[in-house]
């Protein structure tokens, strides 16, 4: 004869009182004494003495309690899903591994370095997989992980004993916010030499090397200049305010150093004039523009 497991979960033994060693039997025969007789598991989970199997496609909507030394096995080509939740049990191992059931991070910002080895940690499929409420161990799976571009790389899956079942997730970096530090600092210089120290006529260059934060943006709003208040200057480009509001004392005071160095070299009757170029903006209305030593003075 033959026996056909159709749904359901099975929880069989062999039979442990027995004349002698090694005549227990399967759990479940093939049939007894019959001729030509089959046990054909169709669908369900099967256990047998304490061994378990995930057979055929199975939708578990119930709730079952492992016993403490058993163990679950989902082979290669059966499935176990559903709002069911199993509990209790050992090891809980399964060959099966689709796209959907992985998920990459999606937080990652580019920092200007390679990622590979940290996002290979992240995607490592050595945590197993969440099935009705049980982490099943992956096995019969590997996983690469490979730059693509300095935003994208790709974790490639790949299945021990059937390539058919290969596939690849794309991990994307997202834009980073950018700093100005360390070697890449706003720097001065005066010619090749580095300097914050300048007269009139020199030419400035300026040098600076933007970086990746590694962390989202800032926002928007987050950068913004308050605008100057009473007692106060900031440097404008038309009406786009390009510094934070200062105390216009300090400023004239540092100017008046600045003119007073600069006229001891010259007639120090003479009235010399300063042109400040887009420096000293007095709210985009007033703008300080020339400025001779008499009217500083006063």
């Amino acid at each position: 004869g033959s026996v056909t497991i159709t749904g359901g979960i099975v929880d069989a033994s062999s039979p442990t009182d027995v004349l002698y060693k090694g005549y227990e039997g399967a759990p479940i025969g093939n049939g007894g004494n019959a001729s030509g007789g089959s046990v054909e598991k169709t669908t369900g989970i099967v256990f047998e003495n304490g061994v378990g199997t995930v057979c055929g496609t199975v939708t578990f909507n119930g709730s079952y309690n492992v016993p403490a030394d058993y163990s679950l096995n989902i082979p290669a080509g059966a499935s176990l899903s559903g709002s069911g939740t199993l509990s209790g049990g050992g090891a809980f191992t399964t060959e099966n591994l689709t796209e959907d059931m992985i998920s990459v991070p999606t937080d990652l910002y580019y920092n200007g370095q390679d990622r590979t080895g940290e996002i290979a940690e992240k995607v490592a499929i050595s945590g197993g997989v969440t099935i009705c409420g049980k982490t099943f161990t992956v096995s019969g799976w590997s996983v690469e992980v490979s730059k693509t571009d300095d935003l994208h790389y790709a974790a490639a899956y790949t299945n021990e004993n059937d390539s058919t079942k290969n596939f690849t997730k794309t991990i994307t970096l997202q834009q980073s916010g950018t700093q100005f530090v360390g070697d890449g600092a706003v720097k001065a210089y005066k010619g090749d030499a580095e300097t914050k120290d300048f007269t009139a006529d020199d030419t400035i260059i300026v040098k600076a090397t933007p970086t990746p934060t590694g962390a989202a943006p800032q926002k928007a709003a987050a950068r913004l200049w308050a605008d100057p208040v009473a007692g106060e200057m900031a440097v404008y480009v038309g009406d786009k305010q390009m510094s934070i509001p200062v105390k216009y004392k300090k400023v004239i005071d540092k100017l008046t150093l600045f003119l007073y160095k600069r006229t001891k070299a010259q007639d120090e009757s003479s009235n010399f004039q300063l042109m400040l170029c887009f420096f000293l903006f007095w709210k985009p209305n007033l703008v300080l523009s020339q400025i001779g030593l008499e009217q500083l003075a006063t």
